[in-house]
């Protein structure tokens, strides 16, 4: 099986290189992919991997809450562009998330913004 690992050089990415044995591995990396650019995400669509798994998250805690857009960009932007694209190849998309930096359970007014995407 083609799989694609979008972030093989972070602390989950590259736990997840040593993981599939046995199965051709495409990393994309910072250098290779620009998550939050959609004609970045197509050398995707080269590849053709059957699954494409995202671990690509900006989630410094002080930069996300001083750059909004960036980080939506990223974790949200990017998230979609990654399932958009494997839609476009039928392949299999996967997004893991923590709860590093939200876990649910504040209880606080949560203040809503809205970004503009180009």
């Amino acid at each position: 099986m083609k799989i694609g690992i979008i972030g093989p050089n972070g602390q989950l990415g590259s736990e997840l290189m040593k993981s599939f044995t046995g199965h051709e591995i495409i990393p994309y990396d910072h250098s290779t992919i620009e998550v939050s650019s959609l004609d970045s995400c197509r050398i995707i669509k080269k590849d053709a991997p059957e699954v494409v798994i995202n671990t690509a998250a900006y989630h410094k805690t002080e930069s996300c809450e001083s750059e909004p857009e960036k980080t939506y960009s990223v974790n949200a932007v990017g998230a979609k562009n990654i399932a958009i694209i494997c839609k476009e190849i039928d392949a299999i998309a996967i997004y893991i998330s923590t709860d590093y930096v939200f876990d649910g359970q504040k209880r606080a007014h949560i203040q809503k913004r809205t970004f503009q995407i180009r």
